[in-house]
This record gives C-alpha cells, structure tokens and sequence, in this order.
C-alpha cells in the first residue's frame, strides 16, 4: 500500500513566514495551517511546524530553479547540454523535471541511434 506521509518538524525562525514555508516544502498554507491547528496566517507564536512530505524532501534554502535541477542532470550525462535546452524540454514537460529529463534522454539516444557517430569497431 501507499506509505503514509512522512512529517517533518521545521524549527520556526524569526524570519519564516507561513507563504515562505508553503513554497519551501510545497505544501498549501491551508494543509499548513490544518497540521498545526492554526487559527490564522500567524506562525511567529510557534517554535517548530509539523511540515506533511507527501512528495520529498524540502528544496534546498538556495531554491535551485527547475531549469538549474534539470540542466545540473543533463549535464551530468552529456557535458554539451545549454540551459536553453533544459528549458525547452522543462517547457514540454510543464515544468516537471523528471519528465522532461525522461523525453530528454529519449531525445537523445535516438539521437545516438541515428547519428553515425564513431565506426563500429570491426572484430
């Protein structure tokens, strides 16, 4: 069966704000608000918010952009790849990293198949 949603304590800081945390972890400021039984926006009284993980783990603070996730896994595969081609491929994908990586690498080792890149080395 489905794993139940993981939870995840975050440690209020001064500067958080309930939007703030929403956008971090994706999650809704009502789903927020419902964990932690708050009656308004306000989380300035709370020391640490229950935080639902249905999908993963909190985008890191420097809030890499999907281009840069998508680009940083192309890359890593073929060295040659332009950030104008991550975002074309995350614009067919609606923004969803994986699936454009998925339509990327199809791309690609059709690509390969096609091109005749090196010889085959004869035995």
């Amino acid at each position: 069966g489905a794993d139940p949603p993981q939870l995840h304590l975050h440690k209020v800081q001064p500067s958080d704000t309930i939007q703030g945390l929403s956008l971090q972890y994706g999650v809704g400021v009502d789903q927020l608000k419902a964990m932690n039984d708050l009656p308004t926006d306000s989380i300035i009284q709370c020391s640490q918010l229950i935080i639902p993980r249905e999908n993963s783990a909190p985008k890191p603070k420097a809030e890499a952009s999907p281009e840069v996730t998508l680009h940083k896994r192309m890359r890593a595969e073929s060295a040659g790849v332009t950030m104008q081609e991550a975002k074309a491929y995350l614009g067919m994908a609606d923004g969803d990293v994986e699936e454009a990586l998925e339509m990327w690498k199809g791309d690609k080792e059709w690509e390969d198949k096609q091109a005749p890149s090196k010889p085959a080395a004869s035995s």
